[in-house]
């Protein structure tokens, strides 16, 4: 008599090894059965990232550095450098410092690809489990870890009714990370749309904004993929030596991560370089580099702290200086001739 023995295929092997492996995962009952459930944790991990048809696309897709070359060739900054010339004594600094700017910023981008990579993988994973929650709402998402709210207003590039380049403040916000798999998951997807529709309505409410002037990130779900952006911002800081990058779009190390930190959000490249290479971003920046020629500098937040609160003397005048000139105040309050003295943080100064 023949015996005949079913032959599963190789995938329906694949998923039950898969099955088991999580179950064993859930529950391990001493220090070797942890180590051996994290190990094939990792080992399933890996096998569902590799699986997935879109991560073998997005692995052999090319790296453009399109969006910051663009960007350079747009920005103040790079047409300050196309005039400079070796006559200048000062240009030799300059150029270097735009230069080593490179060098930092491939530790930065480098450093936010892996944490961008990472809570991809955490988000996937909670949301995954979200799905599998009964009658999932709005509050169960905005009570999990992958729903955030964040607002951003940005100067978009736009053409106005006669085809001109005109700049128009958008208010874009973002409510999860970029790139959020949900295709297994569309009671998410749905909720999220819910969610994100009644943050463009509290947004709109009691001000003057149309549908037009809000865009919600997080609901273009066919978005560039945002490890290829970051991995365009590496490249970039790579080749710094060579086309100065960095510089001109003002991704210098001070600011590497407000451009990496934009870019997880889900903002496109464009939108982030046109609020990076403003006035008002590029004053900040070089106000941050003091001298130069003797290395002085300042940290980003401090030069905010001197934009809010005004500047001091005491960053000007010497202790001797100080002395006979806060003496000459006190005097006049003391003659009559002044009734307070008030500082630059608003308090009344007492009178000696």
């Amino acid at each position: 008599m023949p015996i005949w023995i079913a032959v599963a295929g190789k995938e329906d092997w694949i998923d039950r090894i898969s099955s088991n492996i999580s179950s064993h995962n859930t529950q391990p009952n001493s220090d070797s059965e942890l180590l051996q459930g994290s190990k094939n944790f990792i080992f399933n991990t890996i096998y569902q990232i590799t699986n997935n048809l879109k991560n073998h696309i997005a692995a052999y897709s090319p790296i453009a550095m399109t969006d910051p070359q663009r960007a350079a060739e747009k920005s103040k900054e790079g047409e300050k450098i196309k005039r400079v010339t070796t006559f200048t004594p000062t240009t030799k600094y300059n150029l270097f410092y735009a230069n080593m700017a490179g060098k930092e910023g491939i530790g930065i981008s480098a450093v936010g690809q892996k944490v961008f990579l990472a809570a991809t993988q955490y988000f996937n994973q909670e949301a995954q489990r979200l799905s599998k929650l009964p009658n999932l709402t709005v509050e169960d998402l905005k009570a999990s870890s992958i729903y955030f709210n964040n607002i951003f207003n940005i100067y978009r590039s736009m053409k106005d009714n006669q085809g001109k380049d005109v700049n128009k403040l958008v208010r874009v916000f973002a409510n999860t990370l970029a790139n959020i798999n949900l295709d297994n998951a569309p009671n998410v997807r749905r909720v999220l749309d819910e969610a994100i529709e009644e943050n463009r309505a509290e947004l709109m409410q009691g001000r003057d904004l149309t549908a037009d002037d809000i865009d919600a990130v997080s609901s273009k779900y066919i978005q560039t993929d945002k490890s290829l952006v970051i991995s365009a911002v590496i490249s970039a800081a790579t080749d710094n030596a060579k086309e100065l990058i960095l510089d001109k779009i003002n991704a210098n190390p001070d600011l590497m991560g407000t451009y990496i930190y934009l870019i997880i959000n889900g903002l496109e490249f464009s939108d982030i370089a046109n609020l990076m290479t403003s006035d008002a971003v590029s004053d900040i920046k070089n106000a941050v580099n003091v001298n130069r020629m003797y290395d002085e500098s300042e940290s980003i937040d401090s030069i905010l702290k001197k934009l809010d609160n005004g500047l001091s003397y005491n960053n000007f005048l010497d202790d001797k200086w100080k002395v006979t000139l806060r003496n000459y105040i006190s005097k006049l309050q003391t003659d009559g001739k002044v009734s307070e003295i008030r500082r630059n943080d608003g308090k009344v100064e007492k009178k000696s």
